[in-house]
């Protein structure tokens, strides 16, 4: 619809939700993509057929509802959405331009792509941000799966994992004072336990052990040592 000021609606199917179910993503049936910003914490579930109501706002990439409602579409029957077949990404695309540069890429905005990297930064299961990074061609991604915790259940720190999910692009709304809105964050957001997939585990014999018992043995012998020193002089 043409950008106009006030509560607008829209339906369309939830495809994505994040920040703890505060941000959701609406694909309408025309393949428009829809960010509302929830003013409740009651959010929809993945896959439901909803109508969203909110304050209309944008960030030049697409429409946003601020401060919405929503409500289960009841009124027409919509045809549910085929799900999209996951896209393998490099996150240098992402996260870079085509000269290297460092950018945060929108092209991929509302797609289902699919990811593979280690993860190195790894928040408590059950916590409340329910978010991990992984390293990827050299750049740390987030992914949120606040929708679906369980998903990380049995991640751990340095696993190698696949990670399907919804492209997001955080962004500013466009205002008078800010000419071009600033991107803030490019992250993947989790919509099932089935979309993190461990790879591989990382060996028990870590750098991180090494060190440890490194350690050890150099305060064992630096003890010795003393203890040496003080028997001579006794």
């Amino acid at each position: 619809t043409p950008f106009k000021s006030g509560r607008r609606r829209a339906t369309g199917t939830v495809v994505a939700t994040w920040q703890h179910g505060k941000r959701i993503l609406v694909k309408q049936q025309t393949g428009s993509l829809v960010c509302a910003e929830l003013s409740s914490r009651h959010p929809p579930t993945i896959g439901e057929q909803i109508e969203v109501s909110g304050f209309q706002e944008t960030d030049f990439y697409r429409i946003n509802l601020a401060r919405a409602v929503w409500r289960a579409f009841a009124d027409n029957y919509m045809e549910p959405l085929d799900m999209d077949v996951p896209k393998p990404v490099p996150a240098k695309s992402l996260f870079a331009d085509t000269c290297g540069h460092q950018i945060k890429n929108v092209d991929h905005f509302g797609e289902t792509i699919k990811i593979r990297g280690i993860v190195k930064s790894l928040s408590a299961f059950g916590s409340d941000t329910d978010r991990i990074y992984i390293e990827s061609d050299s750049f740390l991604v987030p992914v949120d799966a606040s929708a679906c915790p369980k998903a990380l259940k049995n991640v751990t720190a340095d696993c190698t994992l696949d990670v399907t999910g919804i492209c997001i692009a955080e962004t500013e709304n466009w205002s008078s004072t800010r000419m071009f809105p600033k991107i803030r964050e490019i992250l993947i957001a989790v919509r099932s336990p089935d979309d993190i997939k461990i790879i591989s585990r990382p060996p028990w014999w870590t750098t991180g052990r090494l060190l440890t018992v490194i350690g050890g043995l150099m305060a064992t012998l630096l003890g010795i040592f003393g203890w040496n020193i003080a028997l001579s002089r006794r």
